[in-house]
């Protein structure tokens, strides 16, 4: 089973991309054919399927309100439009804040810049920030 849901604002090379570096996941579009779903709609889904959503809209899952997502199996908010510098960036903040299971990303929100990342435990409202030192 796959472990990522890819929302449809991540191309289809990034996919590729974030696959080749071992991240299994399904695209909601190309994958599941479920195109121009609401956001919240992609993130039932994503819980659905025990799949950590991995999105480029920020504007969208940063206004949800944590109860929206404390129970589902989390979300990723990639801040950078380069696959490379989002596949790079997702694999460090795996390691350095400690999200490599499912289990350890459910309910979060995890907001990843170039810099900086944010991660938001929508269960017990915990907010850490991580500064990321550049490649």
């Amino acid at each position: 089973m796959a472990q990522w849901l890819y929302d449809e604002d991540i191309a289809k090379v990034t996919v590729k991309k974030f696959e080749s570096a071992g991240f299994r996941g399904k695209h909601i579009t190309y994958d599941l054919d479920f195109s121009g779903k609401e956001d919240f709609e992609v993130l039932q889904i994503g819980k659905s399927r025990k799949e950590t959503l991995i999105t480029a809209n920020p504007r969208d899952f940063l206004r949800m309100k944590p109860h929206q997502i404390k129970t589902t199996s989390g979300v990723w908010i990639l801040k950078t439009q380069d696959p490379d510098e989002q596949v790079y960036l997702t694999k460090k903040v795996l390691i350095v804040a400690g999200l490599k299971t499912k289990k350890s990303r459910k309910g979060k929100r995890v907001y990843i810049t170039k810099g900086n990342v944010v991660v938001d435990d929508c269960s017990t409202q915990e907010k850490i920030k991580i500064k990321l030192n550049k490649r």
